[in-house]
């Protein structure tokens, strides 16, 4: 056998998978944390609302 015949075993990758939010369980990109570090939620969990109009 020579240095030439040598095939290296193939390797199989790894299967993809999206990170999931922990607090609502679905795919995100995007994760929100507070100031302590604290995972609160995800795009599809949190929503963003206007602090003058949630005041009233």
């Amino acid at each position: 056998m020579s240095v030439f015949d040598y095939k290296e075993p193939r390797v199989e990758p790894k299967p993809y998978k999206l990170p999931r939010c922990p607090v609502c369980g679905e795919e995100t990109d995007t994760l929100y944390k507070n100031i302590y570090g604290e995972t609160v939620g995800c795009d599809v969990c949190i929503r963003t609302v206007d602090a003058w109009e949630e005041k009233k």
